[in-house]
């Protein structure tokens, strides 16, 4: 009797996980090496933008082996414009082109496109970064809108098609999809023997199926230690016991990598992390996740796809 009393205790406790958002990185995959006024356009993919509805948007730019200065043509314009063409934002304001740009974001202009024009200098090298932020003063915006609305995690036909027209009429070799990656901003902690959650809310394209999804959870002293597991939606991860996916080796240092067959298993995907370092102490690391990677599909001895 005292057994039963004890597991029925335990169960609200783990259904009772909740999981945290981890902040979404758009970043382009390596350097754009550019030529004098050449033009590069970039998407964002964000599956009709519902979670950055009245969020900030920020743009940055990054010139790893040059200083920005517009005075001799080390610059590149930034324009922003919706699913529709719409110019939104530019990085040209009173005090000319700046490196660092933001604007309010909203949920009505889906996918965004960033058009990109380097000044009239030779052999431009830049990455953009694109980052989504919490903004106080949009927060009442947000409460008002209409509860319980439904977040996606797949490309519709019309953002697909959309980003194909611009693809078929500027040429592949100067439109890019931007990388999605995942990272905590800061440290975060778990109790040893006690468990966090978090969210992962990639925006997939049905045409990156199959593919993977690298998990990392590193820690931030030489004292704290893990167990990491991670859920596609139709597992859902109400306890660490459902979860398909795991690293439990307990090191300060976890991978898990999640494997994704076909479009079914949209969604966002869930960690679940548990503290396994000193008893009775904070474990501290911070979270990161890859960029949704295509691979082959593989046929494994018994004829079945893997």
């Amino acid at each position: 009797m005292f057994v039963k009393v004890l597991l029925c205790s335990l169960i609200p406790l783990v259904a009772s996980i909740s999981f945290t958002p981890v902040p979404i990185y758009y970043i382009t995959e390596s350097d754009i090496t550019s030529e004098a006024k050449q033009q590069y356009i970039f998407n964002l993919a964000l599956c009709g933008g519902e979670q950055f509805d009245h969020y900030q948007a920020n743009v940055f730019v990054n010139f790893p082996d040059k200083k920005w200065n517009p005075v001799i043509s080390d610059y590149v314009y930034v324009q922003v414009a919706d699913i529709h063409g719409h110019i939104i934002a530019t990085n040209e304001g009173p005090k000319g082109f700046q490196i660092q740009f933001k604007f309010p974001y909203h949920k009505e202009y889906s996918d965004l496109h960033l058009i990109v024009t380097s000044g009239n200098a030779p052999d431009l090298k830049y990455t953009i970064t694109v980052t989504f932020t919490d903004s106080p003063s949009d927060r009442p915006s947000r409460l008002s809108s209409p509860p319980n609305v439904q977040k996606r995690f797949m490309r519709s036909e019309e953002e697909i098609l959309a980003w194909k027209k611009i693809q078929e009429a500027k040429g592949a070799e100067t439109t890019q999809d931007m990388v999605t990656i995942f990272k905590t901003t800061a440290g975060e902690v778990v109790q040893t023997a006690d468990v966090v959650g978090f969210e992962l809310g990639y925006c997939f394209n049905t045409a990156k199926f199959p593919g993977d999804v690298v998990i990392s959870v590193l820690g931030t002293d030489e004292f704290s230690g893990f167990a990491t597991y991670a859920c596609t939606h139709e597992t859902n991860c109400t306890s660490t016991e459902k979860a398909p996916y795991y690293d439990t080796s307990g090191a300060v240092v976890n991978f898990v990598t999640v494997h994704l067959k076909d479009p079914s298993q949209d969604g966002a995907i869930q960690v679940l992390i548990r503290g396994d370092g000193r008893v009775d102490k904070e474990n501290h690391f911070t979270l990161s996740a890859s960029k949704f990677t295509k691979r082959d599909k593989c046929i494994s001895k018994q004829g079945f796809v893997v």
